[in-house]
């Protein structure tokens, strides 16, 4: 490495089995309620992939995001609402 580059400030990334993730996170947060480790490579549109299980799961909790909002609220099918 020549004198102008710049030294990398993190360490490597830490590889944690898909089995042992809830396990070392509870060293310092609260896991209870919540045993699927997310895929994020794997995981697409609104189906979360577990890594743990290795299966697919519908992500209902995305509703909370649109939640607020309501459904088919009138504001939002107006023309006047979008300018």
């Amino acid at each position: 490495m020549n004198s102008r580059q710049e030294k990398p400030t993190t360490k490597p990334p830490v590889k944690v089995r898909p089995e042992d993730v809830l396990k070392s996170l509870s060293q310092h947060i609260l896991v209870d309620g919540f045993d699927v480790v997310v895929d994020l490579d794997r995981s697409e549109v609104a189906y979360i992939h577990d890594a743990k299980s290795r299966k697919k799961f519908l992500d209902f909790f995305t509703f909370v995001a649109s939640s607020p909002v309501g459904l088919n609220h009138p504001k939002m099918r107006t023309p006047e609402s979008s300018t």
